[in-house]
């Protein structure tokens, strides 16, 4: 599962890349990870 969403972050980081104006999708994937990350616990 951990390697699953590692893989989807490096695809969206990689997307996001091309665009570098498009900062904030980083931040809120970021975020959404966070979350996910504290619902676990």
């Amino acid at each position: 599962m951990l390697k699953q969403s590692l893989k989807f972050l490096k695809s969206l980081l990689l997307k996001t890349q091309l665009k570098p104006n498009d900062i904030c999708l980083k931040f809120t994937v970021l975020l959404y990870h966070n979350l996910k990350f504290k619902e676990r616990k």
